[in-house]
C-alpha cells in the first residue's frame, strides 16, 4: 500500500497544504494497514502496555472485533469484505482506538515516552 504512487502523491499534498495552514485547521491521515492488519495492532497494544496498561485492555477489547479477520490472510479478505459492505465492520473499533490515542499522546509523552522507538 505505502508504495502506492497515489497515496504517496497525497501524502506530499497533505503535508504541502497543511504546511500553509495554523495547526487548527490542519487535516491527517488516519489508519490500519491491512496487509499487516495483527501485526499494526498488536503494535499499537504493545506501546499502550509500556505506557498505560488499561488503554492495552481497551485496545485489546476493541481489535477482538477482528478475529473473525485470518491471520494467514493478515487482513485482505476482511478489507476486501468490509469495503463491499459483505461482512462484519470494524470501523467504529478502530476509530474510537485512534481517537483515544490520539487524545493521551501528550500525557504519554509527557511520561517519558512516545510511538517512536530508540
Amino acid at each position: 500500500m505505502w508504495r502506492n504512487t497515489v497515496l504517496r502523491d497525497f501524502a506530499d499534498w497533505l503535508r504541502d497544504r497543511n504546511e500553509r495552514l495554523e495547526a487548527r485547521r490542519q487535516a491527517g491521515f488516519y489508519g490500519l494497514d491491512l496487509y499487516s492488519l495483527h501485526r499494526s495492532m498488536q503494535e499499537v497494544i504493545t506501546y499502550l502496555e509500556t505506557v498505560d496498561q488499561e488503554a492495552a485492555a481497551r485496545a485489546r477489547h476493541r481489535y477482538s472485533c477482528f478475529d473473525h479477520a485470518s491471520a494467514d490472510d493478515d487482513g485482505q479478505a476482511y478489507g476486501f469484505a468490509a469495503a463491499f459492505c459483505a461482512g462484519q465492520s470494524c470501523e467504529q473499533q478502530a476509530v474510537d482506538q485512534l481517537v483515544e490515542i490520539q487524545r493521551n499522546a501528550l500525557d504519554y509523552a509527557r511520561r517519558g515516552r512516545t510511538s517512536r522507538r530508540g
